[in-house]
């Protein structure tokens, strides 16, 4: 269980399990796309996923679009979308990372500073910040590197 008490899942998966010359997903592209299944059914609406390094929702979508045949129930939605609302992804230490709001959303999207690993950006994460967060909306970056945690964290920041 996580902080919160909800309970959490990596969604993790890897092109080598998606690729379209595949006759069928196997096992571990099968397993992700019944995850969304089941957060679809409500059987965990409650869980939040993750990943530190996103491949891309395109790729399951890709999948899904080939092989969504093979599931007992089809989804509702395509996978992406369920992504987008219950994935949260973090980045470090990238000018690019920013930006990405714009394709992934500003609402499930976290800055991190790696703190107190030896990659960290501390104690230069202010500066890192000003740097990289350079021409995003005020708005948008205190959500991405504070509010968007808090919430994912039930942290009260009042």
């Amino acid at each position: 269980m996580r902080q919160g008490g909800e309970p959490g899942c990596a969604l993790g998966y890897s092109s080598r399990n998606l690729r379209s010359d595949r006759p069928s997903l196997g096992k571990h592209g099968k397993r992700k796309l019944d995850e969304l299944h089941g957060a679809r059914k409500g059987r965990t609406a409650s869980a939040k996923f993750g990943a530190v390094q996103r491949h891309g929702e395109a790729l399951l979508d890709h999948a899904f679009e080939k092989f969504g045949a093979l599931m007992n129930e089809p989804l509702d939605m395509k996978p992406s979308e369920y992504v987008r609302r219950q994935m949260w992804a973090t980045f470090q230490d990238d000018p690019i990372g920013p930006m990405l709001f714009r394709y992934f959303g500003e609402d499930n999207f976290m800055w991190a500073s790696d703190f107190p690993h030896t990659d960290s950006t501390w104690p230069n994460s202010l500066k890192v910040i000003e740097q990289d967060f350079e021409g995003v909306p005020d708005t948008v970056k205190r959500k991405i590197i504070c509010d968007n945690a808090a919430k994912l964290y039930h942290i009260d920041l009042n």
